[in-house]
């Protein structure tokens, strides 16, 4: 459901109008836009249709029984935009959050818990991000609704932290506590490809770490116990361009549910020319800055580490100066969107053991955030795109292409819309991604608006695949 004008609202984020099946009395003073637009995706659903504008309309009944174990997984990437966007490009809404909780609230007839959790960046200040945004309201509101409890919790086992110039690691959890340790073996897109498993990478890790995690017949994941131990997994991203990904939605937001990003290869180090995909080209000095940016992650704090952090900068600079590719960040990546496509299958399929089954294990379903989408150099510093919208859908993948249309993307270019249909073991869609359409309009009068999409800006390394779509506004006649 979209809409122009809209703004996020206010904590604790209630709705201004006293919808039939409000289970609570309080109300906002001011408009609050978005709660109607996530109320509204639910109702184009046809959730509980029968029922819908009454006092016992339970959307979500069919799939959040009451008792179920329920996880809410939003995207706290990062406390701070990089960029000259703000902060809502960046991160999900709490205000999201909130209006799918009390529908939740309503499933689980006000008893149980619902963890909200996420595995944001190393460099991420949690709690910083908590308080801006007004994270902190959610679980004090519901804590005055009875025995029925909202937890926020930061999956991350690794942060990272400035100590003057330099940044240092610190280990904030144990892996073998609310953790899982499961590996795909062969099934795992990432084998394919695992004749370079000695140069798969993840940026400011060690990658001998890594390299212990993913090598041939073998690709683990670290997977948080939540997510296992779930009945329902909301996913709520936040709708940006992405340097590495193309763009990042439903799929890519689900990469936060593993706990340790050592555990996660977003490329292979060298030049493309010599069957990497890091960099397109031979890039002399792009290998130079993957070695000594790889010197500087196994160091610990200390003059040495300073001086190789010196020359990583200066190398770094050199490059934005240049191609302005580097650590994958371009749309020959063709390592991320397997390990993409790995945890969204583990999150469909994994048993509370971590154990791949030929079934789904839970539900995913999708609440996306669009009411201020991101732009250009995402995920950490896009611009700002306002587009006033809030998408919803039962497939992630399908969620994904709609949304990719809407930007404007030619959803064949970017790898996991592409290949993630043709998965054979563990699938994620089976069918046609030519005939996923964009419906705007009103609820009684839906219309096709798959030719009216968004001209939204790509990252700078995607520029060549997708910044050649001629777009027009949703809202053109």
């Amino acid at each position: 459901m979209s809409g122009s004008g809209i703004a996020y609202p206010s904590p604790p984020f209630s709705p201004h109008e006293a919808y039939p099946e409000y289970p609570f009395r309080d109300l906002s003073p001011s408009p609050n836009l978005v709660y109607g637009m996530v109320r509204e995706a639910l109702k184009r659903l046809k959730l509980d249709e029968e029922r819908a504008n009454t006092a016992d309309w339970n959307p979500l009944g069919e799939i959040v029984q009451p008792g179920a174990k329920v996880v809410v997984k939003p995207n706290w990437v990062m406390h701070t935009n990089r960029g000259k966007g703000t902060l809502q490009s960046v991160v999900t809404h709490p205000s999201i959050v909130r209006s799918l909780l009390d529908y939740i609230f309503i499933a689980l007839k006000g008893e149980g818990e619902v963890v909200v959790g996420d595995a944001p960046l190393q460099q991420c200040e949690i709690k910083t991000l908590w308080a801006s945004q007004e994270w902190y309201a959610i679980p004090e509101y519901f804590s005055e609704k009875g025995p029925w409890k909202v937890v926020l919790e930061d999956w991350r086992l690794q942060t990272a932290h400035r100590k003057g110039p330099l940044t240092y690691r610190q280990q904030a959890g144990d892996p073998k506590r609310g953790f899982r340790i499961l590996d795909l073996g062969p099934d795992s897109a990432l084998e394919p490809v695992s004749d370079d498993w000695e140069n798969f990478r993840v940026t400011n890790y060690d990658p001998e770490v890594m390299n212990i995690h993913h090598r041939p017949g073998k690709h683990q994941y670290c997977v948080s116990q939540r997510i296992l131990d779930s009945d329902i997994v909301f996913n709520v991203p936040k709708l940006k361009s992405h340097a590495k990904a193309g763009f990042t939605c439903c799929l890519k937001n689900m990469v936060g549910i593993n706990g340790h990003k050592s555990y996660l290869p977003h490329h292979r180090r060298g030049a493309s020319t010599k069957g990497h995909d890091e960099y397109p080209g031979d890039g002399l000095l792009n290998d130079l800055h993957a070695r000594i940016s790889e010197q500087y992650d196994r160091l610990h704090i200390g003059p040495a580490k300073f001086s190789v952090g010196l020359a990583a900068y200066a190398l770094r600079t050199a490059i934005r100066l240049g191609s302005g590719v580097m650590e994958g960040s371009w749309y020959g990546n063709d390592t991320l969107w397997r390990t993409i496509l790995d945890l969204n299958r583990v999150a469909l399929y994994a048993n509370r053991v971590g154990a791949l089954q030929p079934e789904p294990q839970r539900v995913v379903f999708s609440v996306v955030d669009a009411v201020v989408a991101g732009e250009g150099e995402g995920p950490l510093a896009p611009g700002d795109r306002p587009l006033g919208l809030v998408a919803a859908g039962t497939n992630p993948l399908v969620v994904d292409l709609a949304m990719a249309k809407l930007m404007g993307f030619d959803w064949k270019s970017i790898p996991q819309l592409r290949w993630g249909p043709d998965l054979t073991a563990f699938k994620l869609f089976s069918g046609d991604p030519d005939s996923v359409i964009i419906l705007q309009g009103s609820e009684e009068a839906s219309k096709d608006a798959s030719s009216h999409v968004l001209s939204f800006r790509p990252a700078a390394g995607w520029k060549a695949m997708l910044g050649n779509t001629k777009a027009r506004s949703i809202s053109d006649k």
